[in-house]
């Protein structure tokens, strides 16, 4: 199989995203694109919750399904004056909405290649960092940096 220059050889759509704060006012909240700088061309905030900004309507109705729940969260935070929750709350609020309506794998056209991908083939590593903590390494006496592990296997456990 040869390629050409411009083929797309492999893309893979996040099944959870969130912009991270400092970009929400210049990135897609569902395609991630940037706006050419020109006056024709911002992007438009969403009228209910006025956090998320959206290319177009296309973006804006493709992006629904995930910001629904969101956006009607959003716009009470704002009404009430409250902080907007960070990033990091809003991916897990996003992963566990996704979770309660039974998404757990990619749609068919996620991924080119297609993939077999789903949210429960997603594995923990816990058993190596519990064998990791059982290796010797040098005391502090050494001048060595100390063993984290033991700690870290026990926040896992």
């Amino acid at each position: 199989m040869s390629y050409q220059k411009g083929d797309i050889i492999m893309r893979n759509r996040p099944w959870a995203y969130v912009l991270e704060d400092k970009h929400k006012s210049a990135y897609c909240h569902f395609c991630f694109r940037r706006p050419i700088e020109k006056a024709d061309q911002k992007l438009r905030r969403c009228t209910q919750c006025l956090f998320a900004h959206y290319c177009d309507g296309k973006c804006a109705k493709s992006a629904w399904k995930d910001h629904k729940v969101e956006c009607n969260r959003l716009s009470l935070a704002l009404k009430s004056g409250a902080d907007i929750p960070e990033c990091n709350i809003r991916l897990l609020a996003r992963i566990l909405m996704k979770l309660a309506r039974g998404e757990r794998s990619d749609p068919p056209d996620a991924c080119i290649p297609p993939s077999e991908r789903t949210y429960d083939s997603l594995c923990t590593h816990a058993d190596q960092v519990q064998l990791l903590s059982q290796i010797k390494i040098p005391s502090e006496s050494s001048n060595a940096h100390p063993n984290p592990l033991p700690v870290l296997s026990a926040s896992v456990s």
